[in-house]
C-alpha cells in the first residue's frame, strides 16, 4: 500500500521523485514507513538500491520470452524493454 500511496501522491504533486535507469523511485521521506527497520541507516536502504549487473542480468534473462512472445506483444512494450537495456 505505501507504494501505491506514493504513486497517488506523485501524481497529484504532493511528492518527487527520483529519476534512475529503471524508472522513477520515491525519496525516502516521501515514503510511509513504519517499524524499526525503516531508519534512513536501517535495513530500508537495502531495498532502495539499484543494483544495475543484477538489473542488466534479469532483463537480460527474458530475453528468450521476449523472442517467443514478440509476435503476441504490444510494440510499445518491445520498445520500452529496448530502451532499459539501453538506460542500463
Amino acid at each position: 500500500m505505501r507504494v501505491l500511496k506514493w504513486i497517488v501522491d506523485r501524481v497529484h504533486g504532493r511528492v518527487r521523485g527520483k529519476e534512475t535507469p529503471i524508472g522513477w523511485t520515491p525519496h525516502f521521506n516521501d515514503m510511509e514507513w513504519e517499524g524499526p527497520w525503516t531508519s534512513p541507516g536501517g535495513r530500508s536502504t537495502r531495498f532502495r538500491r539499484f543494483d544495475r549487473t543484477a538489473w542488466k542480468r534479469k532483463v537480460m534473462d527474458h530475453e528468450e520470452l521476449f523472442i517467443a512472445l514478440h509476435d503476441h506483444l504490444p510494440s510499445e512494450m518491445v520498445y520500452e524493454r529496448e530502451l532499459l537495456i539501453c538506460r542500463l
